[in-house]
């Protein structure tokens, strides 16, 4: 097209423009940000809360209590088919870990 009609408008359209955006179409007509559809109540924020877990255990007993406060709410049968799919080992520095 910028061959056959080297002259012509080209206008674009999008939602998630990069940096060759501007370079290919040129400066923005108009912009509709984040925070203009948040405040419209088009779009709903984004709210992102970061966590961090030690899921390491010292030892048999402390493997236990982390067992039962994790799984407190599941019946005897579940807890039995949860110790078969999973099971403990332990790593290098003593620590013991999970898999399920």
């Amino acid at each position: 097209m910028d061959k056959g009609i080297p002259l012509a408008t080209r206008i674009g359209y999008t939602g998630t423009p990069i940096d060759k955006t501007e370079r290919v179409f040129g400066d923005y007509i108009d912009k509709y940000t984040m925070r203009q559809a948040i405040a419209d109540g088009v779009t709903l924020e984004i709210v992102y809360e970061g966590r961090t877990h030690n899921a390491e255990v010292p030892d048999d007993d402390a493997m236990d209590k982390m067992f039962k406060d994790v799984f407190h709410d599941y019946t005897l049968p579940e807890h039995l088919q949860i110790m078969r799919a999973g099971g403990r080992k332990a790593s290098r520095r003593g620590t013991w870990s999970i898999t399920i």
